[in-house]
């Protein structure tokens, strides 16, 4: 049986965490610390344990669901932008779809109006992350709506748009 030992520091608190191993798992300990490098089988322990923590907490923040609020980006490089802001209503709902093709963000996602025909209203904005997150969450077949939160008309173009994006 081997003995393992590490004193951790918890909520400002040092904490003494000790581990009595089986045969096995202490020699699988020996061998990944020369594996990895570590400096002891401790460090083994302490990387393993981090590591665990890091996929549990992505894991929770996969199942939890998605919902967050935005403005709007490039809605004044549309064509007609302030007539088109003039036909929305809060409440509305919006499409996202992604446009895998851009030549700027393959991660780019338009936001239009709910009929097919009409035009792009802007963007998810990329220089704040939603970008990556939204169009991670639809390729991972997720199903998202997005909703009008606040329309400002006669704010600057880029606080014009309030939008709430929610994983049904």
């Amino acid at each position: 049986m081997g003995k393992v030992s590490k004193e951790l520091m918890k909520k400002n608190q040092k904490v003494s965490l000790t581990l009595f191993l089986k045969e096995p798992a202490y020699s699988l300990l020996s061998e990944l610390r020369d594996r990895t490098g570590a400096s002891s089988k401790a460090e083994v322990v302490r990387r393993a344990l981090a590591h665990y923590d890091k996929c549990t907490r992505k894991e929770k923040k996969m199942s939890e669901k998605y919902t967050k609020q935005f403005y709007v980006a490039g809605v004044k490089f549309r064509k007609g932008w302030k007539e088109n802001l003039k036909k929305l209503e809060e409440g509305q709902s919006l499409r996202l779809v992604p446009e895998p093709t851009n030549r700027f963000d393959p991660n780019a996602i338009q936001v239009c109006e709910e009929s097919e025909e009409s035009p792009m209203i802007g963007y998810v904005p990329a220089k704040t992350g939603e970008a990556v997150e939204v169009s991670t969450l639809l390729k991972a077949g997720r199903e998202l709506v997005a909703t009008l939160i606040e329309l400002q008309p006669d704010f600057e173009p880029w606080k014009a748009l309030l939008i709430e994006v929610k994983e049904i």
